[in-house]
């Protein structure tokens, strides 16, 4: 009976230290990578800087008292709308793009229905 408390115990003790080292890294910021969008009940843009290639993540802080309303485009075109992803008055997301080389996510657009306000977008990488 001992010998299965001792193995049920490393296969804890295994299985917990795994998780641990699974666990994704705090977000870290690209020098150089913050841009931010100010625009009220119209839509505006702003292009991000150095993104790289496939998966990277962008933090999203909103110093609005309001929610805004977000989309990723691959162009200055991109437009958004109050059916966009919604952030919410004084938050913090970290957010992942998933950017194909062959249309690569260079924009963020947002739009604030309930007054002017700013948005910062950081890239970087981590949670």
């Amino acid at each position: 009976m001992k010998l299965v408390h001792r193995l049920l115990a490393a296969f804890v003790m295994l299985a917990v230290a795994h998780a641990a080292s699974a666990q994704t890294a705090a977000f870290h910021w690209l020098e150089d990578s913050t841009v931010s969008i100010t625009t009220g009940a119209t839509s505006a843009n702003v292009a991000l800087k150095r993104v790289p290639s496939g998966a990277t993540q962008v933090r999203l802080y909103s110093s609005c008292s309001t929610d805004v309303f977000i989309r990723k485009g691959v162009d200055s075109t991109v437009q958004a709308s109050a059916t966009d992803l919604p952030e919410a008055p004084g938050s913090v997301e970290v957010l992942t793009l998933n950017d194909n080389p062959s249309s690569p996510i260079d924009y963020i657009a947002m739009i604030s229905p309930g007054g002017t306000c700013t948005l910062y977008i950081t890239t970087g990488a981590g949670l």
